[in-house]
């Protein structure tokens, strides 16, 4: 089970430099009595131009739009990603 929340939003709308920072908070709880593996992936919709500017975890691109933060949840255990990213177009 888990949840997902926005922690900030801020856009900068000053051409040529308009940009956009987004953070997240996604928490991840087991309540399972052994360990698990699990694949927390979110999609970057705003524009293709993003860079993860702060991670609690490393992440892997899957593609374009596409970020996955594989993560090991302790049992009944959370276990909570933040991460950050810059968009510019």
């Amino acid at each position: 089970m888990g949840s997902r929340k926005q922690t900030q939003y801020r856009v900068n709308s000053t051409y040529p430099n308009v940009s956009a920072d987004d953070s997240f908070e996604i928490s991840v709880r087991n309540r399972k009595t052994a360990p698990v593996s699990v694949i927390v992936r979110e999609h970057l919709y705003r524009t293709a131009n993003w860079t993860i500017s702060g991670e609690s975890d490393l992440h892997v691109q899957r593609d374009s739009h596409t970020i996955e933060y594989p993560i090991d949840v302790a049992a009944n255990a959370e276990k909570l990603v933040k991460y950050s990213v810059h968009y510019t177009w």
